[in-house]
């Protein structure tokens, strides 16, 4: 019985604050590095996508998703890095402030699934070697799998409505446990635009 109504207190005590919740969304693009065990594996485009719901007016709880390309050519195609990851995540968002700029403090959990390739080969400027070399065997390895990753950030809402901000943001991603096959850290800057309600 006493189970019973304290679980029966504590969706009264709720009701008033999901009432009081609002729902933010915002989708963005960036710009990405990626690194592992070795030093960076290139830098490419990304792209997010997040959203969270209010359970006070400063803290919000939701979810994170990212897709991060990396690209790396060094030595003139001697060796070729390409490869993608996506993060999905569930995030804390912590909201100081009020007003027309509103700073965003945000943590979280994840899963990182990467994908990619690394070719090693002749160099675009093979031709300018001895001719009587033997020719170089290019080779492609690839390398895939998932960790936990760890993720915290900053973003910027500037409102130029109340319904629409523009959000700049920083975000880093540290895997766990990830092993020498996939990234051990990626971070990201990127502007996006959210939507409130």
């Amino acid at each position: 019985m006493t189970r019973l109504l304290l679980l029966a207190a504590l969706i009264l005590h709720a009701a008033p604050v999901l009432a009081q919740s609002r729902v933010d969304a915002a989708l963005g693009i960036g710009y990405a590095r990626t690194l592992d065990d070795e030093g960076s594996i290139g830098s490419g485009v990304s792209l997010a996508g997040d959203l969270s719901v209010r359970v006070t007016p400063r803290i919000g709880l939701g979810v994170r998703v990212d897709r991060i390309h990396n690209v790396r050519d060094a030595a003139g195609g001697a060796l070729v890095i390409d490869g993608d990851s996506t993060i999905v995540g569930a995030e804390a968002r912590f909201h100081v402030g009020g007003g027309a700029v509103q700073p965003i403090l945000h943590a979280g959990y994840g899963i990182l699934s990467y994908s990619g390739t690394t070719t090693l080969g002749a160099p675009q400027t093979a031709s300018l070697f001895d001719p009587s070399r033997s020719p170089i065997t290019v080779t492609t390895s690839t390398k895939s799998g998932s960790a936990g990753v760890v993720s915290a950030g900053a973003d910027l809402d500037v409102f130029v409505s109340p319904r629409i901000s523009i959000r700049p943001g920083i975000m880093v991603n540290m895997t766990q446990g990830a092993g020498e096959s996939l990234p051990w850290m990626l971070w990201r800057a990127g502007v996006g635009v959210g939507i409130h309600w």
